[in-house]
C-alpha cells in the first residue's frame, strides 16, 4: 500500500489565549484526496478544504462556530505552521506519532 508520508496521527500542542490545548491531527488519503480531523479534549472536528501540495498543508475547520485555518509545512515527522482565526495567528506544530 503506497501510503503518503503525511497520513497518520500527529500529536500537537497549541498555546492559545484560552490556554494550552493538546490533541491529535489525523490525516487520511483516499486516492488523491486528503481528509482529516483534529481532536481537542473530547471533541473531534472535521477538516474541510484539506489540501497538501509540495509538503504544504492548508485546511479549514469550525470550532464551536469559530472559523479557523491551519497552514504550514511538513519536514519529515514534524509539521510547523499557524492556527489562524479572525483576530489572531498563533504557532501550531505537531509531531508524527509512531505506530
Amino acid at each position: 500500500m503506497g501510503t503518503s508520508p503525511y497520513e497518520g496521527k500527529w500529536s500537537y500542542t497549541v498555546d492559545t489565549p484560552d490556554g494550552i490545548f493538546k490533541g491529535f491531527l489525523t490525516i487520511l488519503k483516499d486516492g488523491k484526496i486528503y481528509s482529516g480531523n483534529v481532536t481537542v479534549e473530547d471533541m473531534t472536528i472535521e477538516l474541510s478544504d484539506l489540501k497538501i501540495e509540495d509538503g504544504k498543508l492548508t485546511a479549514s475547520l469550525n470550532a464551536e462556530g469559530y472559523p479557523l485555518e491551519i497552514k504550514g509545512e511538513f519536514n519529515d515527522d514534524v509539521f510547523s505552521g499557524d492556527l489562524i482565526g479572525p483576530d489572531f495567528t498563533i504557532p501550531f506544530s505537531a509531531n508524527k506519532v509512531k505506530e
